[in-house]
């Protein structure tokens, strides 16, 4: 990897905008280009790849989006200003204590770190607003918190990012999207096409196997023996293995009251 020399004044200037605990030189150095990249794109004639044809669409939970910047950002049908992963897991967390009503109801549903009233430090930021803290997170962490949150304020959420040219990216230099919205729930597609999302096929294959069962049990293996398990797999999170995504799935399933998980073994119940 090719090496520069900063003199102290700007290296100082590169401290004053990291996010601690989240940013090191290099994510600084190229947030600031992304900036300049994008007050200047005529003069850079499109080289720089800011708006790419036939983007990635990924399914909600995926984990590939390491190395990526944030191109847009819209929340409930409002575009957020100038996005970047931090500023859309602070704006979605203010709606959120805004909408559900506390800060607990806000940290049961989130994946970020929160802490009520002040506190900023350790990466944390402290948001007078609603008067509680978040701790800056990666980009993986914001989309899963934010959707999350999206979700259970029932707003449609639309993110396009695009991953950095970078060997260790999922996809380098390519663009990608991902979202929630509430009326057509086509977040995270099947490997079909269709418009069903991750939690509308899961239920169809829970609601096979235990619905006529006296208990109404199942597990984890038989969904991935159905055809379920195939989908997981040709279309799950780079790395991932399916019995780790249908694992995902149904903890947020729970979370929304629609599962009881009854032991380690990956066995649960429909309610």
């Amino acid at each position: 990897m090719p090496t520069i020399t900063l003199s102290e004044a700007t290296f100082a200037k590169v401290k004053a905008c990291a996010e601690p605990l989240v940013d090191d030189a290099d994510s600084v150095i190229a947030r600031v280009f992304d900036y300049y990249a994008m007050h200047h794109a005529m003069y850079f004639n499109g080289r720089l790849g800011i708006a790419k044809p036939n983007p990635i669409r990924l399914p909600i939970g995926s984990r590939e989006l390491t190395h990526t910047r944030l191109l847009t950002a819209t929340i409930d049908g409002r575009e957020l200003h100038r996005p970047d992963w931090n500023s859309l897991t602070r704006e979605m967390h203010e709606l959120a204590r805004k909408r559900l009503g506390s800060f607990e109801a806000v940290r049961k549903v989130t994946s970020a770190n929160l802490r009520q009233g002040r506190f900023e430090e350790n990466g944390y930021r402290y948001l007078p607003e609603v008067d509680f803290s978040i701790q800056g997170c990666d980009a993986n962490n914001s989309a899963e918190s934010s959707l999350r949150l999206a979700k259970a304020m029932s707003i449609s959420l639309h993110l396009t990012f695009e991953w950095r040219e970078r060997d260790d990216a999922s996809h380098p230099g390519q663009a990608g999207m991902m979202g929630w919205d509430p009326t057509s729930r086509d977040a995270g597609l099947m490997a079909d096409g269709s418009s069903r999302s991750w939690h509308d096929a899961t239920k169809q294959a829970i609601e096979r196997i235990a619905r006529d069962r006296p208990r109404r049990e199942f597990t984890l293996a038989e969904l991935e023996a159905l055809e379920l398990g195939r989908v997981v797999k040709e279309t799950g999170s780079k790395g991932a293995t399916p019995e780790a995504t249908l694992r995902r799935v149904c903890q947020e399933l729970r979370d929304e009251g629609y599962l009881d998980f009854l032991d380690n073994d990956g066995t649960y119940r429909l309610r």
